[in-house]
């Protein structure tokens, strides 16, 4: 039996998780499809529930201190004769 199809079945059946072999096999040999699907299925039956929210996790620093010289920062380091920006 082809191993999408056995880790299919062993989704459907229960909530049993992937082992680290079954995951990395999904990645390399799952077409995107597929795995959409598996998770969408897997979405359902964790949280029947029909409204769906997603979290965007934006941290940003708003300090003046430039620790790494990127051309776009606003910290002295990398820059000679510029001062930081004080917001």
């Amino acid at each position: 039996m082809d191993t999408l199809v056995q880790i299919e079945e062993k989704l459907d059946s229960g909530n049993q998780p992937l082992t680290d072999t079954e995951a990395l096999h999904l990645l390399e040999a799952g077409d995107l499809l597929t795995l959409g699907a598996l998770a969408h299925n897997m979405r359902w039956r964790l949280h029947p529930e029909p409204e769906v929210s997603f979290v965007i996790d934006r941290n940003i620093n708003y300090t003046d201190g430039c620790v790494t010289g990127f051309r776009f920062s606003s910290g002295p380091q990398g820059h000679p004769g510029r001062k930081a920006t004080a917001w």
